[in-house]
């Protein structure tokens, strides 16, 4: 089954996106998964410029830390026995 898709949201505007990886998962079984972004055009906000300067400076200030959100949608199949399920997506939403 194709992967699915990712983007990552700052203020509700797409600043990175990328694709979820096919992969297979057993039953009672969890994987880890690399998800690889790639930004878009757009200059990033000053909040996240800020943010990414003070975590490499010795001072940092949890004053610039900002709120992201991560939007997946996984194409998933479900096999209960020798029976397989129709493919169904779902869309994961992490804030």
């Amino acid at each position: 089954m194709d992967g699915g898709g990712a983007s990552l949201y700052f203020k509700q505007k797409e600043i990175a996106n990328g694709k979820y990886p096919s992969l297979y998962q057993g039953s009672g079984k969890s994987k880890e998964v690399a998800l690889v972004l790639h930004g878009s055009n757009m200059k990033l906000p000053k909040e996240i410029e800020k943010s990414l300067e003070s975590s490499h400076s010795s001072t940092y200030n949890k004053g610039h830390r900002v709120s992201l959100s991560l939007n997946m949608d996984i194409p998933a199949r479900m096999r209960i026995g020798t029976l397989n399920s129709r493919s169904r997506k779902f869309h994961v939403t992490w804030t």
